[in-house]
């Protein structure tokens, strides 16, 4: 299989009839009403089920379990009853996919970063601050007021501990912190959508990325807007064995939860690992949802996922072995080993400027474009017009700009920050879109990148803690939300010429759901106290930035010329990489695996990778791409089975489990 064309494309679907594609347009009245309402529960459920339940996770990953329980305990189950009683009323694909993708939207701004993390960081200084820690010596003088909220009349330390009896929620202390990072939040999102309506067409129509998240999205809705409404993918029996498997094995966990002496099967967050000396855990436990993931993706990128992770196993255990490390210490925002992952995101950075060079036609053309609508690029099909995505780029990120600079960043800083986190997000993006990993991260955040190529020294306590407050957006860089943004646009393929249509339902459930959540895990907070809320990062290790940032205020860390060395290395790899690809066409090799070896969700991932490569060789070899054709609805149904019972497990635990939950975070594993 190649990357530009294989099994796996789209283009393989478009031969099929699919006249429900063509259907009325995706915004009625009933698919607005559809989107809120699913966008609304999924941002009331999610913080509660986090905080509250202590169940599943249902906002985790690029195309999350919350996301896809929209289409299989949601939308397709409706469909079928509507089409069984009142077929009239039978919703169309358009229809489905703008409520999913509203949804989708609502769901990604509650991320890791974008709303999990940033109450506890605009709550916690004030409240934790001692004479340990020396907050009020190191911090406070340089918080700005309007972006953190204050402790003066024990606000929040009744967050923390809950409402004393006969008290309100103190909503005055949270209304300008709010507004203002929910304008960022905007702003962010409206530049993560713009970068994405410039190059969908380069990567989509021209590189022929086949971004199989969205493919297994399609699938599992495609037909469901004709005859008895159930899509295509349903009515095949290996889907229906396939989604027994996981759902089998939930189910018999489940009776361990009223009856601890039942055997159960563990789950991938069990982290079961080997450790050999010297080298990384390796983490045994493959995942079925990530197996059922990766069958729908290139054979190369598959190997190249697994390969490149137990390479660079091998190089930290060598530099381990000779003592080569970075001045022997991390960051909070670079993996386990610095110089590896400098080494990962250098060739990170040279894979986005090739891919732009690549690109460089199609970026004349849409500048051509933004110049003189009649000329250039066409954008009549695009989730935004090229002139509007230009001025949205140019006026979210200075906004950005302002914002940063305010919250206390140099303006080289905050310049050399947005950058970053655009280089970052952009490449995160291009590697969900090759790869179909459900769980990325990069190697280093965009705090590690300026405070490491700026240096301490040049660093001033305001921009310190511009650094430490813009973790409360951006603690971990896994795209969001522009993979949501792209994979809107790549459904936009079935939507008919109404793509704009999509960008309605991106922008809409994201801002309403930033709300909800907000207020939600506010009222949550209050009514029974944050310190309830369990080990969830957000609200377990809210202090860790700002300890880290105290740290290097009192000791500033010098430059390390061995991590720029490094940075350099793994550009050079990858060009040389690229070239011989391109230039000599071969693929046995695809740089994506190399980008994220070293993260975390890449190591518990490995296993699976390796199970999903090997069983898609011995399809192939075994009976082509016929009968890889006749496996998908098999490991669709992993993907969906995995839905489901991470959906009953929910419902039980609220009904016999309230605030002992059980959480199934990713999918089920063997052993």
């Amino acid at each position: 299989m190649s990357e530009a064309s294989g099994a796996t494309t789209m283009a393989s679907n478009d031969a099929e009839p699919r006249t429900d594609f063509r259907a009325a347009p995706a915004i009625t009245r009933r698919s607005v009403f559809g989107g809120l309402f699913s966008m609304a529960l999924l941002a009331i459920v999610t913080p509660f089920a986090e905080y509250r339940m202590h169940s599943v996770e249902l906002f985790h990953g690029e195309l999350p379990i919350g996301a896809l329980a929209i289409l299989v305990v949601g939308l397709i189950p409706l469909n079928w009853a509507l089409a069984r009683y009142r077929p009239a009323w039978r919703l169309t694909v358009p229809e489905i996919i703008f409520m999913f993708i509203m949804g989708f939207a609502g769901l990604m701004v509650y991320h890791i970063g974008m709303m999990g993390l940033f109450l506890s960081m605009i709550s916690s200084p004030h409240y934790f601050a001692s004479p340990v820690n020396r907050y009020a010596e190191y911090l406070h003088p340089h918080l700005p007021t309007w972006a953190v909220a204050p402790n003066n009349a024990l606000q929040m330390t009744w967050f923390y501990n809950g409402l004393p009896a006969g008290h309100a929620v103190p909503w005055e202390a949270w209304v300008v912190p709010l507004i203002w990072w929910w304008t960022f939040f905007i702003a962010f999102l409206l530049v993560c959508s713009s970068i994405t309506a410039i190059v969908r067409k380069q990567w989509f129509d021209n590189e022929k990325i086949v971004f199989p998240q969205a493919e297994i999205t399609l699938s599992l809705i495609q037909g469901s807007g004709q005859g008895n409404g159930l899509p295509t993918m349903l009515r095949s029996r290996a889907f229906r064995w396939g989604a027994a498997i996981p759902v089998a094995l939930i189910v018999w966990n489940i009776v361990n939860y009223f009856t601890p002496s039942w055997p159960r099967f563990g789950f991938t967050q069990d982290l079961t690992a080997i450790v050999i000396r010297g080298f990384s855990e390796m983490y045994t436990k493959p995942d079925l949802f990530i197996i059922g993931f990766m069958y729908f993706v290139d054979t190369n990128i598959v190997f190249s996922l697994w390969f490149f992770r137990f390479l660079i196993m091998f190089q930290d255990a060598a530099y381990t072995r000779f003592g080569i490390v970075a001045n022997a210490r991390n960051d909070l925002w670079t993996t386990r080993n610095t110089l590896t992952a400098w080494e990962s995101l250098g060739g990170m950075v040279m894979w986005i400027l090739i891919a732009m060079w690549m690109g460089r036609h199609h970026l004349r053309a849409v500048w051509e474009h933004v110049r003189d609508t009649s000329r250039g690029a066409d954008d009549s099909n695009e989730l935004l017009s090229y002139r509007t995505s230009f001025l949205l780029l140019v006026g979210g990120s200075i906004y950005m700009l302002y914002w940063l600079t305010h919250l206390g960043m140099s303006v080289t800083l905050a310049c050399a920050f947005l950058l970053a986190l655009i280089i970052l997000v952009t490449a995160v993006t291009r590697i969900v879109a090759l790869s179909g990993m459900p769980f990325v991260g990069a190697p280093v955040t965009s705090q590690g990148m300026v405070t490491r190529t700026i240096g301490d020294a040049n660093l001033g306590a305001d921009s310190w803690i511009g650094v430490a407050l813009s973790l409360a957006a951006f603690r971990m860089i896994e795209g969001y939300p522009m993979p949501m943004v792209m994979h809107a646009a790549r459904l936009g393929d079935a939507v008919q010429g109404r793509r704009r249509s999509l960008f309605v339902a991106i922008l809409a459930g994201s801002a309403i759901a930033m709300i909800l959540m907000s207020l939600t895990t506010i009222v949550l907070a209050y009514d029974g106290g944050a310190f309830n809320f369990g080990q969830h990062h957000a609200f377990n290790q809210m202090t860790e930035a700002y300890d880290h940032i105290v740290t290097r205020m009192r000791d500033p860390w010098p430059r390390e010329p061995m991590i720029y060395g490094h940075f350099t290395i793994g550009a050079t790899f990858i060009a040389l990489l690229s070239l011989i690809r391109y230039r000599f066409g071969w693929s046995g090799l695809h740089p994506v695996g190399f980008f994220t070896a070293g993260t975390f969700y890449h190591g518990v991932s490995a296993m699976s990778f390796l199970l999903a490569w090997t069983i898609k060789v011995a399809i192939q070899k075994i009976g082509g791409l016929a009968l890889y054709e006749r496996g998908k609805p098999f490991f669709l149904g992993l993907i969906a089975g995995q839905v489901l019972g991470a959906v009953v497990s929910f419902l039980v635990d609220y009904f016999f489990f309230m605030g002992e939950g059980h959480d199934i975070v990713t999918g089920f594993s063997f052993g």
